[in-house]
């Protein structure tokens, strides 16, 4: 069954309005002024986590990740190989 024209036509302004909405909040919230003297406001500063980078270098890496070779190995006396 389709729609009238009329009820299409407020439908996809419906659909625009709502797709559009997300976005003139995120504009709205980025004018609004910003209360420098507000206590509650933080301010979060990254740095630089040397001891825990260090922990990953390639030399620390070596010794958990072992090696990626593998060498094919007889099954006793059978015609079978295992990878090892």
């Amino acid at each position: 069954m389709a729609l009238p024209k009329r009820l299409r036509r407020i439908a996809s302004r419906l659909f625009a309005a709502a797709a559009a909405l997300p976005m003139l909040v995120s504009i709205a919230d980025a004018q609004r002024p910003v209360d420098r003297d507000a206590p509650t406001q933080t301010m979060i500063v990254n740095r630089a986590n040397w001891a825990l980078a260090a922990r990953f270098s390639p030399e620390n890496m070596r010794n958990l990740t072992g090696s990626v070779a593998v060498a094919p190995r007889w099954v006793g006396e059978t015609d079978s190989m295992f990878y090892n």
